[in-house]
């Protein structure tokens, strides 16, 4: 098998394929033609994605990024491969990325929140993962999958919490909130605002075991619970 670095120059535009144009060829070797083709196919493929890639190659020097990539981080090609990947990250990536000592890593992945000079927002999740298939092996593949949309639902779901709990516990009104059995019969209590204890004579964590069929306004302290 051959070693890939005779592969490494940069693949035609994709409107260069889209226009009829083929796999360019070097030599006659017919292993090189076909690490070629090969290349080309993986670059192609990898340039239609809307997430930003990024290909480090064995001597953690990135070697190509996808198109994505470039409009992210406003990257020119011509300028990076070749950049050691921790340069790279240093150089590009970093500076744009929004309280970087609140960076969330879970299960191998980051989500980074990125800020662009010109004020636009943008939450990545970041993972590393190796590229294990011909001409490609040994290489890895640097993932920044756009969370934005994600993360901006995220952020409506917790202000409206927040407007919700306001509402639930500044109101004048006794709220209590039940569960409903599968015969959409109420049963226990699961949520109760300050007003409802105050008014039932129960603090919140005697109210919440209580069945409602079974819930009665306490009329004296001394008086203990239902069963």
């Amino acid at each position: 098998m051959l070693n890939d670095d005779s592969a490494t120059e940069t693949p035609p535009d994709p409107q260069t394929r889209r226009s009829g144009a083929t796999c360019p060829e070097t030599g006659t070797d017919p292993h090189s033609r076909m690490q070629n083709f090969l290349l080309f196919t993986i670059y192609q493929v990898l340039n239609e994605f809307e997430d930003g890639i990024a290909l480090i190659d064995e001597q953690n020097r990135v070697r190509w990024v996808n198109a994505s990539m470039r409009r992210l981080f406003d990257l020119n090609e011509a300028d990076v491969a070749g950049m050691p990947a921790g340069v790279f990250t240093h150089r590009f990536i970093n500076p744009l990325v929004e309280d970087a000592e609140k960076v969330i890593a879970t299960a191998g992945t980051r989500e980074l929140h990125l800020r662009k000079p010109n004020g636009e927002e943008c939450w990545l999740e970041y993972s590393s993962r190796p590229m294990q298939i011909y001409p490609v092996r040994n290489n890895r593949l640097e993932i920044y999958r756009k969370i934005t949309r994600w993360k901006l639902t995220e952020r409506c779901l917790v202000e409206s919490e927040k407007r919700y709990r306001t509402l639930f516990e500044k109101g004048n009104d006794a709220i209590l909130v039940f569960e409903l059995s599968p015969e959409s019969v109420p049963t226990r209590f699961v949520e109760a605002n300050e007003v409802a204890c105050r008014r039932l004579g129960y603090s919140r964590d005697e109210l919440l075991p209580v069945r409602r069929s079974i819930l009665s306004p306490r009329r004296g302290s001394a008086r203990s619970l239902p069963s």
